[in-house]
């Protein structure tokens, strides 16, 4: 509930778009983290009933292999057309910069924060 109210917040700013995309880095993600099924759940209905039309897509950098585990887990839980929008993208940083400047037209202020925070 916090986190829909602090969307709805962020959607009500002059400076926010009509869409966004939620971008999920996984670094030091492991496995005590992909036990939490009830957040991913939780998460995935916000995602698919309460704005789907908001959401664009959802880029995953570097996901684990666990991942495919906790995807498949919440199939049950997502819209079709919201896990249509569930991006990974795999690489080096300089790989995953590129295809955030690229492919999804992030500006360099956007793709900063990763090369920065990714050792």
């Amino acid at each position: 509930e916090h986190v829909a109210r602090q969307l709805e917040y962020v959607y009500s700013l002059e400076a926010t778009g009509s869409r966004w995309v939620w971008c999920v880095d996984y670094r030091g993600f492991g496995l005590s983290h992909a036990m939490q099924g009830r957040l991913a759940a939780r998460f995935a209905t916000l995602f698919s009933k309460h704005m789907p039309e908001r959401l664009h897509k959802i880029l995953l950098l570097n996901p684990p292999k666990v991942f495919d585990i906790m995807l498949n887990a919440l199939r049950p839980f997502a819209d079709p057309v919201t896990l249509g929008k569930v991006i990974p993208l795999h690489g080096s940083v300089d790989a995953l910069i590129a295809a955030l400047a690229g492919t999804h037209a992030f500006p360099p202020a956007a793709t900063e924060w990763l090369r920065k925070g990714v050792p």
